[in-house]
């Protein structure tokens, strides 16, 4: 066994590695490209109910080309074709066998069969293919009120966030904040089994309001993206740059350092990123408390290392540079699972990407009065020049 000096040095010089890598190639490999346009798009504003999203957390292709989506506002799964036609829906707001209250996470294993996890009951709930509900466990042990789950290994084993610690955050300094994170694995019958790893979680502004204690996310704020693919966590900091690597067992596999540089933040994207934050806010209220919020909180010289976090069945790392206010477009880089540099390729901005595949990449569109789609869009891979 490796003394933690010696495994240190090891993660040391792969993140060197890495860096040298992407420094020498510009974030390297090869372009890879999107399809124009949707090849599937589903969400309507009015008409078939079916076809209406409700405030969706996730959605997932299956093998044979089949779409589902978790409708967090309604409580529900909607599956379609590979068309887009809807097909069947699962699920309701409950608390009995295969209902859900706050369900936030989707997944799908091997056999098509569907995992969703409810934050409010700490439930995870399977279905079949068609829909059939299965079986459930439930984590009564999960810490936080309302504990996010990050992914499921191979082996089943649950990947879960507490979430924020608000009573830490109550007693704690007012200002920004960004809090350490404790993540846990729980076993297939919903016992403990270990902590997977501790890091930095997402930077918020905390402050006493007239209506009481509230925080609220922070302009070009640095967090933490996770993801769970195969064996492997992935811990990506945009603060630093650095992707940690973790076995299930929470033993460190090694170092990843995000080729895309920050960008020179200006006064037109301080304009923009308010107007947009503030478009959305329809509660008076509301508007005000982050209104204080953008007032107070300082703006930092340089944006976030990177912006969203994914991996593909392949185990390549999609890493997204961080969008710059108004820009149509935002490049994302693609290592391989060694960290060498795959491709680029240019996503659609207001597109928030859910699930990438070997040929194809789902998302999720909202547009300006709130309507709702999830998209999915063909991805062209050319060779290695």
């Amino acid at each position: 066994m490796k003394s933690q000096p010696s495994r240190l040095l090891a993660l040391l010089l792969v993140a060197a590695c890495g860096r040298a890598a992407a420094e020498d190639s510009g974030a390297g490999g090869s372009e890879w490209v999107l399809s124009p346009q949707p090849v599937v798009s589903i969400g309507v504003a009015d008409g078939d109910p079916n076809y209406q999203l409700y405030n969706v957390s996730a959605a997932t292709r299956l093998a044979d080309g089949r779409i589902v989506v978790l409708n967090t506002g309604n409580s529900s799964l909607a599956a379609y074709d590979a068309r887009g036609q809807f097909l069947f829906r699962a699920g309701r707001k409950g608390q009995g066998p295969g209902e859900f209250e706050v369900p936030t996470w989707l997944g799908s294993l091997p056999g098509d069969t569907l995992a969703v996890w409810d934050q409010r009951l700490k439930r995870l709930s399977f279905f079949s293919g068609d829909g059939t509900y299965r079986q459930a466990t439930s984590a009564p042990g999960a810490e936080g009120m309302f504990p996010k789950a990050v992914g499921l290994f191979s082996d089943r084993t649950l990947a879960l966030d507490p979430g924020p610690d608000v009573f830490a955050m109550m007693q704690g300094e007012r200002g920004i904040r960004r809090d350490s994170v404790t993540l846990h694995r729980f076993a297939s019958d919903g016992s403990h089994a270990g902590v997977l790893a501790k890091y930095a979680g997402n930077e918020v502004h905390v402050a006493d309001r007239a209506t009481g204690f509230a925080w609220n996310d922070v302009p070009f704020a640095r967090q933490t993206y996770v993801a769970v693919a195969g064996e492997r966590l992935y811990v990506g900091d945009s603060g630093s740059g650095v992707i940690t690597i973790y076995r299930a067992d929470g033993t460190a596999a090694g170092v990843l350092r995000s080729p895309l540089a920050p960008w020179r933040i200006q006064s037109s994207d301080v304009a923009e990123y308010r107007r947009s934050r503030l478009a959305v806010i329809e509660d008076p209220e509301r508007r005000r408390e982050m209104e204080v919020t953008l007032d107070a909180a300082p703006v930092p010289e340089l944006s976030p290392a990177f912006g969203a976090l994914a991996v593909d069945p392949e185990g390549n790392v999609w890493i997204q540079a961080y969008p710059r206010p108004g820009e149509p477009t935002v490049p994302w880089a693609v290592l391989g699972p060694g960290g060498e540099p795959l491709a680029r390729i240019a996503v659609p901005s207001a597109l928030q990407v859910l699930e990438v595949g070997r040929d194809y990449l789902l998302g999720l569109r909202r547009d300006e009065l709130g309507v709702e789609k999830v998209e999915m869009y063909s991805v062209t891979r050319t060779p290695r020049s």
